[in-house]
């Protein structure tokens, strides 16, 4: 917007931006949580707990039908057009006793 001077909703929409975002800072707790709580597990999830503002907590993986065709591809595309080969599994969990 700043590069280009913007029409009426790209001005708009920074904006609200600025008013309804959160700096770097806080829009890297969700990642920090799930890399850093003993209790985070892989495979989940985590989000501000206002859409976009307030702590991380965990939220619910919703998946659409046609999802997972879409995100195998994307992980396709990701792995070629990095070079890189990441073989991801998911951890098993033991049962709570």
């Amino acid at each position: 917007m700043k590069e280009s001077g913007g029409g009426l909703s790209q001005r708009f929409f920074h904006m609200l931006a600025g008013k309804t975002g959160m700096t770097p800072e806080h829009g890297a707790r969700p990642q920090l949580r799930a890399a850093t709580d003993p209790a985070a597990h892989g495979g989940e999830f985590y989000a501000p707990r206002f859409v976009n503002n307030g702590p991380p907590v965990r939220r619910p993986i919703l998946r659409r039908i046609g999802m997972e065709k879409a995100i195998r591809q994307l992980w396709e595309v990701s792995e070629r057009e990095t070079g890189l080969k990441i073989d991801v599994r998911s951890a098993s969990r033991e049962p709570a006793s």
